[in-house]
């Protein structure tokens, strides 16, 4: 999507944290990209089609630079693990 990965956080302390017996358990994250306003719109709308289920809990874009057309996008957002051997 023409856009720069500045930074990727999975919170795994939050995963493993979880010792119920759920098939699916949540996985908090947070990245922050960089690139035109335009193709992040077009990267989270790709979302939906991914092999696995993803929301987004915060968004916050901002300008990268004064006058220019480069935004960074602090997205925050869940991806839900889930282990198919657990019936």
């Amino acid at each position: 999507h023409n856009l720069t990965l500045v930074e990727f956080t999975p919170i795994f302390k939050t995963y493993f944290a979880d010792t119920s017996t759920k098939a699916v358990k949540p996985l908090p994250f947070s990245m922050v990209l960089s690139g035109r306003y335009k193709n992040v719109g077009q990267f989270l709308d790709t979302w939906p089609q991914l092999p696995f289920y993803v929301t987004v809990t915060q968004l916050f874009l901002g300008i990268k630079e004064r006058k220019s057309t480069t935004i960074e996008a602090d997205i925050t957002g869940i991806l839900y693990a889930w282990d198919d051997k657990k019936d």
